[in-house]
């Protein structure tokens, strides 16, 4: 849990060479993930001998953006990230927009925040994603830090009295999230199924499994569609991967409508309220759905 490994600069690429904003007026700013607790606690844990330093982490870092490059109002703030930053930058949105930049337009790009409520396959041994929310909750010291100066807003804890860990879970906490974003997820995301116990290659009950992965993800994308009146643009593939926004499959895998990250997050840029459904899927099960996938580049299972 430290900063110490990470090089002064950094070739980042993928959405960061992106040609849907304008360089010459564009601040880009990347924060490396050092907290261990998804950008998002605030605790010092004597009991593990940790600091969980997420939460101070952002507001530092959006502090920066105000006194440094004084990002204002009648700016757009496009706040997000990838895999741990992506839940982050689920949890913070809101924040964002009411503490940081409440007369700026504040935009979520939010790859792979997407966490499904699915018990893992009873041979696997694992615990769950939820579960580890619950403890991740407790032990990074978030329940202590929810409320207006917190990343636990009060309409998502009402709705999940006595269990307000939900709100750091992706299928339970994008109904809350009210800035305009950008949801992404691959139908068979990689790193839950991997949490869940499975691995390449897959046998029978793991291509089971992961069938009914890629149902409930469908269904949840379909839910939050029709929970309420959103400003988001819904983006997903047909494939087994995870987070690829900062690499060049953001460029180069797309979804059945021949769409790419990039593609989708133009889209989103050029317009960021309403709903815009760019969601593609297979329903024919995982083995068959990356069977006839091999040739071309949305097939992203390695062995």
């Amino acid at each position: 849990m430290s900063s110490k490994g990470y090089k002064e600069t950094e070739d980042v690429g993928g959405i960061f060479d992106s040609e849907a904003l304008d360089d010459s007026t564009v601040v880009w700013i990347n924060v490396p993930y050092c907290s261990s607790d998804g950008h998002m606690g605030n605790s010092d844990n004597s009991d593990l001998g940790f600091e969980f330093r997420g939460h101070e982490i952002v507001k530092a870092v959006l502090q920066t953006t105000k006194d440094r490059w004084g990002v204002g109002a009648g700016d757009v703030v496009v706040f997000g990230g990838a895999s741990a930053g992506a839940r982050g930058a689920m949890v913070h949105l809101d924040y964002v927009q009411n503490h940081f930049f409440n007369e700026s337009e504040v935009l979520g790009v939010l790859d792979s925040p997407l966490w499904v409520d699915l018990d893992p396959p009873d041979w696997s041994g694992k615990e769950g994603l939820l579960k580890q929310t619950a403890a991740v909750y407790d032990v990074a010291g978030v329940g202590e830090y929810s409320g207006p100066d917190g990343v636990v807003t009060e309409d998502c804890s009402s709705a999940h009295k006595g269990e307000e860990y939900k709100c750091l879970f992706g299928e339970y906490r994008m109904p809350f999230v009210r800035p305009p974003h950008l949801l992404v997820s691959a139908e068979y995301d990689s790193f839950q199924l991997g949490q869940d116990g499975l691995s390449l290659p897959f046998d029978d009950k793991s291509n089971f499994y992961a069938s009914l992965f890629g149902h409930k993800m469908h269904s949840v994308f379909g839910a939050l569609a029709g929970s309420q009146a959103l400003d988001a643009t819904f983006y997903s593939q047909p494939c087994y991967n995870h987070a690829i926004s900062m690499s060049s499959k953001y460029f180069q895998t797309m979804n059945s409508g021949g769409l790419t990250l990039d593609d989708a997050f133009k889209a989103f840029l050029s317009s960021p309220t309403g709903f815009t459904d760019l969601t593609s899927y297979c329903n024919e099960g995982f083995s068959a759905c990356t069977a006839a996938e091999k040739t071309s580049l949305q097939y992203e299972v390695k062995s």
